[in-house]
């Protein structure tokens, strides 16, 4: 009764819950963080294991918080330089433990060199004995033991440590080969750059060989590329630019970059990068974390999902050597290739076309305070990339690369690539045209509105088979020079945008930026080119006239038609961007030419009224949600209709100048008609102040920023001078200043002056001012020279 009352009792009892089996970490710092918990227990467990032996045993076992201080200890330490450490000193610690002394006890406090050195043979001896001790080899045992004499102050240990016996064991004694990594053959990268382009390749195969591409192109190490968070990865039209937070040399993070073309790729749909980013948002969808890392646990060739958690050292080099063979590569051959051959195969390549040594630094990461603060990490990477990549399509193939030591090198096989050198940037479209464009940078997103959108030749030729080279010449011709020569030949030259003019006037050498609508409105007055309809064409070969006087009769009329039709107009709206709703506006309003655009506004302020007129539902088609008039389409409009202004300003005064005809002077009488060996010169009428007043206004106006003083200022005679020559049509445009004219308005004060208070002089004096004029000095003192 009683025990089957205790059975009773035993099966009414609730069964335990089975145990939770916690969940693997997904992220490369889960992972690492894990490690490190049991990484610092181990020490944990090692310090309590050796005991008083060790000084930091006896400072901190009083301590309430033991555990903690050990574990800051260690902080300093990667993961794995623990792993390696503590799993040998606990190797050393048992081997004490089971070894007996004099004593018969083994003792932590007292260790002998003897017994130090039968371990040391243990260790070497340990691979053809098969010991268990056979993982340690004598010199990695040597480190680790110094680490933890040095960390625990192991006295008894570091006085063992010192003795020529053990140092005896931790030099190499033997020959050996030195070990280099094998770069990874072209023809391997630019078949895994095809594949991953494939349509039919599996995702996992271009998850793993996008990976092993990065880290080539942007020689990055196997554990760069696990440490790398996909929110640093940035798009733009260069290529891809990201930051891996942990390195082997660095903890604070080390930029990269690689070119979005590589080897092969001449367009989006050849870029393995753009494919590979695809394929990297199609698995990030279905992620419940961020991964940081971008090589994935998957079977290349499986065409299932792959695992989101990071893939370890040993399978990603047993899926390297397998594409490798799969390529092409003998096993042999395809076994020689580690991991660390991603980082050395650019560097290689670069030595062999003789790259700069800086520019070498730079893609193999190794840089200095100089380019830790110059912001320009990743430039240099990017132009060495881009110059291999033209050299490959040029027809330069790399040497075949030394292997190991004695062992056979791996072969360079013959590839093939497209002939044309890749695109150095990406366009906006091409940028946002994919699923990639999540990895788009900011920076691109705002220069997308304000880049003219143009067809880009060599990707339409590089994805039509079969072209013909002469054919493509000619229409990438075509496309560089969209207008024919007649319709340039009607437009005046305007500065370049990034071009900053200089005019040189006066006799001081001073040098005068002007504005860019000032300039050109000089230049249609009274400049010269080879593309002004306004002024002299000189013949071929020939020279133009200074003075601007001869004139064909058809540049009125050629100057006419382009303002009083409709084509000019277009023509000066396109070339601004102005939105074409904006010139169906104009054209309802019955401007239909550059004439009645440049009348119908008397300047850029009476456009507000335009843009009043306008509904919500005529912004809302431009894309101009609020403030319409400081908006980008109002601001092309206002300088379209300077431009007109300028166009229409300079017809008239050239027709002025052209057509109206010189007044004819009264023949002098011969009372007062001077002899026909003598010549009679009339000073210019003296300018009011007021002209002189608005001359220095619209100076100042085409001149920002000059300053204009008594130095600076030509004289009122100078001014005088200079105006009613370019007042009078009939009279040239360009005349010989004599240098006595040539004075400031300081320097024609002075000599004013001086006239005033000058003292009597002698005969001789007097007859000499008589035949010859004061021709005044330019003090050095008192001239500005520029350094240009």
């Amino acid at each position: 009764m009683h025990t089957q009352a205790a059975t009773t009792t035993q099966r009414a009892m609730p069964l335990s819950p089975a145990p939770v089996r916690e969940q693997a970490p997904t992220t490369t710092k889960a992972r690492n963080a894990a490690a490190r918990k049991l990484a610092e227990q181990t020490f944990i467990d090692l310090v309590n294991r050796i005991g008083p032996a060790c000084e930091a045993f006896l400072q901190l076992s009083a301590s309430a918080n033991f555990a903690s201080h050990l574990r800051r200890l260690v902080a300093p330490f990667a993961v794995s330089t623990l792993q390696r450490y503590l799993r040998a000193s606990h190797v050393f610690v048992d081997f004490i433990s089971t070894t007996s002394s004099q004593s018969g006890k083994p003792c932590l406090s007292n260790i002998q060199v003897s017994l130090m050195a039968d371990y040391m043979l243990a260790c070497s001896a340990s691979k053809e004995e098969d010991r268990e001790v056979h993982m340690m080899s004598p010199v990695s045992s040597i480190k680790a033991l110094r680490w933890v004499a040095k960390t625990l102050q192991w006295q008894a240990l570091s006085e063992a440590m010192s003795s020529p016996v053990i140092s005896a064991y931790g030099r190499q004694s033997r020959e050996y080969d030195r070990k280099e990594a094998t770069a990874i053959p072209m023809a391997l990268l630019a078949c895994w750059e095809r594949t991953i382009c494939s349509a039919e390749a599996p995702l996992t195969t271009k998850l793993f060989l996008g990976a092993v591409l990065l880290c080539t192109h942007a020689s990055l190490r196997f554990g760069d590329a696990q440490r790398i968070e996909w929110t640093t990865l940035q798009l733009s039209a260069q290529g891809l630019h990201g930051t891996a937070y942990a390195t082997k040399t660095t903890k604070c993070g080390q930029p990269f970059a690689c070119t979005w073309h590589g080897i092969t790729g001449r367009c989006m749909q050849s870029s393995w990068l753009l494919q590979w980013l695809s394929c990297l948002v199609e698995v990030g969808t279905e992620a419940d974390l961020e991964p940081d890392f971008l090589f994935f646990h998957a079977d290349p060739d499986s065409h299932k999902h792959p695992q989101v958690f990071p893939c370890s050292y040993a399978h990603a080099l047993l899926c390297l050597r397998f594409m490798g063979q799969k390529a092409g590569l003998a096993e042999s051959e395809a076994f020689a290739l580690t991991l660390h051959s991603m980082k050395s195969t650019m560097l290689a390549a670069a030595a062999q076309i003789q790259f700069d040594e800086h520019a070498r630094l730079a893609q193999g990461h190794h840089r200095d305070s100089l380019s830790l603060y110059s912001r320009s990490d990743t430039l240099e990477a990017l132009r060495l990339q881009r110059e291999l990549s033209t050299q490959l399509a040029r027809g330069w193939r790399p040497q075949r690369s030394m292997a190991r030591g004695g062992a056979a090198p791996v072969p360079e096989p013959p590839f093939s690539t497209p002939p044309q050198p890749p695109q150095q940037l990406l366009d906006n479209e091409q940028l946002q045209a994919g699923t990639w464009a999540v990895f788009t940078s900011r920076h691109e997103s705002l220069h997308r509105n304000t880049e003219p959108k143009s067809p880009e030749p060599d990707e339409q030729q590089s994805t039509r088979p079969d072209t013909d080279s002469e054919a493509d010449l000619v229409e990438k011709y075509a496309w560089e020079r969209t207008q024919s020569s007649e319709e340039e030949s009607e437009e005046p030259t305007a500065p370049a945008p990034d071009e900053e003019l200089f005019v040189c006037s006066g006799p001081w050498n001073a040098l005068h930026s002007p504005t860019r609508s000032s300039h050109l409105e000089y230049e249609l007055l009274y400049g010269f080119t080879d593309r002004d309809d306004y002024a002299g064409r000189p013949a071929e070969g020939g020279m133009a006239t200074q003075s601007g006087a001869d004139v064909p009769g058809d540049a009125p009329h050629s100057a006419h038609n382009e303002l009083n039709n409709e084509e000019g107009l277009q023509r000066i709206l396109r070339e601004l961007c102005v939105p074409p709703a904006m010139h169906q506006a104009l054209r309802a309003q019955g401007i239909c030419c550059i004439a009645d655009f440049a009348y119908a506004y008397n300047s850029t302020a009476d456009l507000d009224n335009f843009a009043a007129s306008k509904d919500e539902e005529f912004w809302t088609a431009l894309q101009v949600t609020e403030q319409p008039l400081h908006s980008m389409p109002m601001a092309r409009l206002r300088r379209a209709l300077v431009q007109a202004q300028i166009r229409v300003k300079a017809y008239e005064a050239e027709r002025h100048r052209t057509e109206e005809p010189a007044p004819q002077s009264s023949a002098p009488s011969s009372s007062t008609a001077p002899p026909t060996d003598s010549w009679v010169e009339h000073a210019p009428q003296r300018l009011d102040n007021d002209t002189v007043a608005k001359l220095t206004a619209e100076f100042k106006e085409a001149y920002p920023g000059e300053l204009l003083d008594s130095a600076s200022t030509p004289s009122i005679r100078l001014l005088s001078m200079v105006y009613a020559w370019f007042k009078d049509p009939a009279q040239p445009r360009i005349k010989y200043i004599p240098l006595q004219f040539r004075m400031s308005q300081r320097q024609y004060t002075e000599i004013i002056e001086a006239k005033a208070h000058r003292i009597v002089r002698t005969e001789a004096q007097l007859i000499s001012t008589a035949l010859f004029d004061d021709t005044p000095t330019l003090s050095i003192a008192e001239v500005n020279i520029n350094e240009s």
